[in-house]
């Protein structure tokens, strides 16, 4: 891969990334339980497939829910990126929700001790 095609990519990247969490915080018509951010995007250097990975906060039951819910949006956010991405193919995304990070994070403790005192 030539210089110019990585930066071609990583461009790529950027703006996707930014579609897909304006999309996200905007246009999801459902609620997530808990807090979803995208992690990291990558595309193959073709430009025709990608992949999403988001992060999530809440509950280790929650996790399995919401990349159910991210699933079955998933054909209206790629119907967004091929409406606002400025380039001539529109990748198609798959979407992964990080099961690994933060199961015992501070954060999630923290996260939860709120929620327990908040209820």
């Amino acid at each position: 891969m030539e210089p110019s095609d990585n930066r071609r990519v990583q461009r790529a990247e950027k703006e996707l990334r930014q579609i897909i969490a304006s999309f996200l915080v905007s246009q999801l018509k459902i609620p997530l339980p808990g807090v979803i951010t995208v992690a990291e995007v990558s595309v193959n250097p073709d430009m025709r497939t990608g992949k999403v990975f988001l992060s999530f906060m809440g509950d280790k039951e929650d996790r399995e829910e919401v990349q159910s819910l991210i699933d079955q949006q998933a054909p209206e956010i790629q119907r967004d990126i091929g409406k606002n991405l400025t380039m001539k193919f529109c990748p198609k995304m798959k979407f992964f929700v990080n099961h690994s990070q933060g199961e015992n994070s501070e954060l999630d403790q923290m996260i939860a001790e709120m929620n327990r005192t908040k209820g």
